[in-house]
């Protein structure tokens, strides 16, 4: 593991993802092109832990692991809930499901991720960002 945040399930608490990253996009040089793409799925996915698995609940954490290899970036997001069936989540892009609000964070996590991943029975998201060679 090459960094570790934990974070208390508030939203009082969602700026610390914005240190966290300023940190890793500083430290490790990722390409500013991947700032989006990262920012986006990691807030969508540490929001998720927090509201639909630790329920809000400032006593239980959201714990966001990040691994930096040769050829991709990864970051774990890990809650204290009692996790999630993905199956059985609505597709936000078929008609029935357009006006609903369930779903759309796990598909823009698939979008703008290279790899994307639920384990643990849905306690347990793993994003991961190829580096890419210009």
């Amino acid at each position: 593991m090459e960094k570790l945040i934990s974070i208390a399930s508030s939203k009082n608490n969602l700026y610390e993802v914005d240190n966290f990253l300023q940190s890793i996009f500083s430290e490790y040089g990722i390409d500013k092109r991947m700032h989006f793409n990262i920012y986006l799925t990691l807030s969508e996915a540490i929001n998720n832990a927090m509201q639909h698995g630790n329920q809000f609940d400032s006593t239980k954490f959201v714990n966001v692991y990040f691994f930096q290899s040769s050829s991709s970036y990864e970051f774990i997001i890990e809650d204290e809930g009692s996790g999630f069936d993905i199956t059985k989540v609505p597709d936000p892009i078929i008609t029935e499901n357009i006006r609903k609000e369930s779903g759309r964070g796990l598909f823009l996590m698939k979008t703008y991720t290279d790899s994307f991943e639920v384990m643990n029975n849905g306690r347990i998201v793993k994003l991961i960002f190829n580096k890419h060679c210009d």
